[in-house]
């Protein structure tokens, strides 16, 4: 959600808006996707607790989890800013 409110503005369009909301979105869910196969990698243990993130956002295997969701929809969100700002000229 934090790459989508970084590039919100209010008079934008509602379908550039939600294209945006869904490129954060998916780009957060790719990234958790990647980051809990990373925490597999490195932590052959298991991933603990992903349904119970906010009880254990210490522990080491959820923080790739959290990382890359966090790395990917601000990505995504970037990229997609950085199209429209190219393409249409918005600043």
């Amino acid at each position: 959600v934090a790459g989508f409110l970084a590039y919100f503005k209010p008079e934008t369009n509602w379908k550039i808006v939600a294209a945006g909301f869904l490129f954060a979105m998916g780009g957060g869910v790719i990234g958790a996707w990647f980051g809990y196969f990373w925490a597999q990698a490195f932590y052959p243990d298991g991933v603990r607790n992903v349904l119970l993130v906010a009880r254990s956002v210490r522990s080491p295997a959820i923080m790739p989890f959290i990382t890359w969701a966090s790395i990917f929809t601000t990505v995504l969100g970037g990229v997609y800013y950085a199209y429209r700002a190219w393409r249409y000229h918005e600043v």
